[in-house]
């Protein structure tokens, strides 16, 4: 998947590779398949709107790849968002009142 970003710039290939992973995945009976299952289907998503924007570029429609792109800032701001929340609560937690 990596290479068709990189090297060739072909999202819908990376999209379809992306699919493929999670179908053999989904055979899979390994432990944190299920994890690795939700991140694919994440990146899948990214990927599939990331190509949906581009296309509506394409095709002239500049508001609607304007929106997508900021619905996609929008996600990865609360999902960054969420972590950094996390992130400060584990920092500030005071560990040395446990006994």
């Amino acid at each position: 998947m990596q290479v068709e970003i990189d090297e060739y710039r072909d999202y819908d290939k990376a999209a379809g590779a992306l699919r493929d992973a999670a179908k053999h995945l989904a055979k899979s009976k390994a432990d944190g398949a299920d994890v690795l299952m939700r991140s694919l289907e994440a990146r899948t998503e990214l990927v599939e709107q990331f190509v949906a924007a581009r296309t509506r570029l394409a095709e002239g429609k500049v508001a609607d790849a304007m929106a997508q792109c900021e619905t996609m800032i929008g996600e990865f701001i609360l999902i960054f968002g969420y972590f950094w929340l996390f992130w400060l609560f584990w920092l500030s937690y005071p560990y040395w009142q446990l006994d």
